[in-house]
């Protein structure tokens, strides 16, 4: 994974926008991009801070009534489906439910 030169200080890593942004656009945290591409946290937050993305972003600003009646809009609709369904709902919605 690392890509070593020549020079002095930590090796450095082969990671793209592009790697970054693919995962961030399927909704991975920033600690579970920088487990997956051998990196910290930060590193990944500050990559996308220069993209112009961040991680705050990606929630939604949803009023308390639109999102209740959004919810029980849902539950008539599915009265029986469980956590996973939900949250697959909630992200079509455009709110990510964490």
């Amino acid at each position: 994974m690392f890509v070593f030169d020549a020079g002095r200080g930590r090796p450095s890593l082969p990671i793209t926008d592009n790697n970054i942004c693919s995962l961030y656009a399927t909704n991975f945290t920033a600690k579970a991009i920088a487990d997956l591409l051998h990196c910290s946290p930060s590193y990944v937050y500050n990559r996308l801070y220069r993209m112009g993305l961040t991680m705050r972003r990606r929630y939604a600003s949803v009023s308390d009534p639109e999102l209740v009646n959004r919810v029980s809009e849902l539950q008539e609709q599915f009265p029986n489906c469980g956590a996973e369904v939900w949250q697959l709902h909630y992200r079509h919605f455009v709110v990510i439910v964490v």
